[in-house]
């Protein structure tokens, strides 16, 4: 066995369990970890072999989505009433005593030994671990517990001289998980006296009761890893600005996260600006370092702004808001909200609100299309208001967006996607034996071949408006009176559980 210091996000060594040592023999252990086959007895001749029985095993049965093979397994075991709960460590066991519970019993880490001790330097955020806990009561907590500390034999559990050498942990007890592989995520606490880590110690125990639990509790371990959250700034609002020349914006607030390892460096910023976007930032003329920034520009252009801020000696860039600057302010059209809506044919969707700056527009009109981007046409049934209900009679997926008229200047706003699909719990019948035809001032729906038995027929324009109902005669043709305007309509026949629609163009 043996161990490796990495310089930067070190890991711990062997933590998806792929590789042993002693395989094939009742000695088998995971490389530079340990149990009770390689722990310290001072039990005596006769209960020590009892004590020191192999308590893990190597399996196959990994976590989903696992790259490797193996995971290990760790198990209780009784004897004369007494509970040795399954132990898995990355330093050494120490038994004193056959009480469980006694202080003489406990893992630690070996620094004169290198099979016994995880070198660790590095300040991580979490401890992500995936598990499995089986076991007989419901109630029974498993555990586990990672101390980082000093240059110290520190041992777990602590007692008084061993707490002043912490200097984070990461500790969790948790329930059985119903046979299923569970991630854990453990938070690093780091609010302890120690400051220069040195080791790792990390204990997986079938309960977090010395002697607690029962006989042949279980935990599957696999991918253990340390988490390293990166430092980041933001920026808030991030939308785009309009302004005059001279014009004062709105304010821009940056916000720093430091993670674990810089929770105690000092924190700088200054704000830049660049002419293209996600490069070539430079420094305001008089620099901004405070935490807001009010985005003013004395000539015409798009100015990219971020701020830059220092975590001791880690530089981060926030994202980029746009500012655009201008001898006038243009016109702009913003529908809201503006995320996907997905109903049903015939639902009325959520309301859609056109905002126009800098005043309002003179006039405007939703359109739609079946082609993201272009092709946009008016509703039969014209929209004119500053605010559209989508509702559409035919499933499919339409792109709605507002063209605002300023003053003889048309622009057009986002677009938001409105998916349609069959309503919900009514089958679509199709069949080609369903005539549906114009005469005149007459439209006939013939269902005399058909086996479709229809109860109504409900007339909708392409966007959803309901013209006409009225009821229908099955293996009959029935005739509907029309004066509607030419366009294309559809004609949907409906019973009790199933409905056939037809697209037909009434001139």
């Amino acid at each position: 066995m043996f161990n490796t210091v990495a310089t930067a996000q070190q890991q711990p060594t062997n933590g998806g369990f792929e590789n042993w040592d002693n395989i094939g023999s009742d000695n088998r252990e995971p490389s530079n970890w340990n149990s009770f086959k390689t722990a310290d007895c001072h039990l005596g001749a006769f209960t020590c072999p009892f004590a020191m029985e192999r308590r893990l095993d190597r399996e196959t049965d990994i976590r989903p989505g696992s790259a490797g093979e193996y995971s290990v397994r760790i198990f209780s075991t009784s004897a004369v009433g007494i509970i040795a709960n399954g132990n898995l460590t990355t330093g050494m066991i120490n038994m004193g005593s056959i009480s469980p519970s006694d202080p003489s019993n406990h893992n630690y880490t070996r620094r004169d030994d290198a099979n016994f001790n995880m070198p660790f330097t590095n300040i991580p955020d979490s401890l992500v671990v995936w598990v499995k806990f089986n076991a007989a009561n419901s109630g029974s907590l498993a555990r586990i517990s990672t101390s980082i500390h000093d240059d110290y034999n520190y041992r777990d559990p602590e007692d008084a001289t061993a707490s002043s050498h912490v200097v984070g942990k990461a500790t969790l007890n948790y329930p059985p998980t119903n046979g299923e592989w569970v991630r854990k995520s453990i938070p690093f606490d780091y609010n302890f006296p120690a400051n220069d880590a040195q080791y790792v110690l990390i204990t997986f125990t079938t309960n977090m009761t010395p002697g607690g639990g029962d006989e042949n509790d279980e935990v599957f371990i696999d991918d253990l890893e340390f988490i390293y959250n990166p430092n980041t700034v933001t920026i808030t609002p991030v939308t785009d600005q309009y302004l005059l020349v001279d014009e004062a914006g709105t304010a821009l607030t940056a916000t720093e996260l430091a993670n674990a390892a810089s929770q105690d460096a000092t924190i700088t910023r200054e704000w830049k600006f660049s002419n293209t976007s996600g490069s070539g930032y430079a420094s305001f003329s008089s620099p901004e370092t405070g935490a807001t920034y009010t985005p003013q520009f004395n000539a015409t252009g798009t100015y990219y702004v971020i701020c830059e801020s220092t975590f001791g000696g880690e530089t981060v860039t926030s994202d980029e808001v746009a500012i655009h600057v201008s001898e006038t302010i243009p016109n702009i059209a913003t529908v809201t909200p503006n995320a996907t809506q997905n109903l049903d044919v015939n639902e009325s969707g959520t309301t859609l609100t056109v905002a126009e700056t800098p005043a309002a527009a003179s006039s405007r009109e939703w359109k739609y299309s079946t082609t993201s981007g272009s092709g946009y046409m008016s509703f039969l049934s014209d929209e004119f208001a500053t605010s559209y209900t989508p509702v559409f009679a035919s499933s499919g997926t339409y792109y709605v967006i507002c063209e605002s008229n300023f003053a003889g200047e048309i622009v057009t706003s986002n677009e938001v996607q409105i998916n349609v699909t069959s309503t919900s719990g009514i089958s679509e019948f199709e069949e080609s034996d369903i005539v549906v035809y114009q005469n005149n001032e007459k439209l006939y729906l013939d269902l005399t071949n058909s086996s479709f038995k229809g109860e109504k027929v409900s007339i909708y324009t392409v966007d959803g408006r309901q013209v006409k109902e009225t009821a229908v005669t099955s293996n009959a043709v029935t005739a509907i009176n029309i004066d509607f305007p030419n366009g294309i309509y559809l004609v949907v026949v409906q019973s009790a559980n199933a409905s056939s629609q037809q697209k037909i163009f009434i001139r």
